[in-house]
């Protein structure tokens, strides 16, 4: 007598009436959810098996490559990616740790050598038209 319950070994493959025999799953998936035997645990090809796209003669196979290979890109590429994002390249894409550190190193390197922090010679004084205290009158100025 074969086993035609769900979860059973031959429910997907030996029962004429699959729908008779519901599950929790078949409302989403049908009979697809089921996993397909291996050929040493007496699998037969089904006739409307669905093909992952990764071995188009043995269904067991497919199956078993599609999940490893989701696992992988899925749980490990998606773990590492995350963890090189957050810890790996923290500084990323404005890279304001590096500058601060770039900015207290010319300050020191400035103080050292006694120089002011920024120099008045930064840019050419003929390129610059400021405006004469007339002009400015009362406008407040904060630097």
């Amino acid at each position: 007598m074969v086993n035609l319950k769900p979860g059973s070994d031959s429910y997907a493959y030996e029962n004429p009436w699959p729908k008779l025999n519901g599950s929790r799953l078949d409302w989403l998936f049908g009979d697809g959810w089921r996993r397909p035997l291996a050929k040493d645990q007496g699998a037969q090809l089904r006739r409307n098996w669905i093909w992952f796209g990764l071995s188009p003669y043995d269904e067991h196979a497919d199956w078993l490559k599609f999940h490893k290979y989701m696992f992988v890109l899925l749980t490990l590429m998606v773990t590492w990616v995350t963890l090189y994002l957050q810890y790996g390249a923290p500084d990323w894409p404005l890279a304001r740790d590096w500058a601060y550190r770039e900015a207290h190193l010319e300050m020191a390197r400035r103080e050292k050598a006694g120089l002011p922090y920024i120099s008045k010679d930064l840019v050419r004084p003929d390129k610059i038209v400021l405006p004469s205290d007339e002009e400015l009158q009362n406008f407040e100025i904060i630097i």
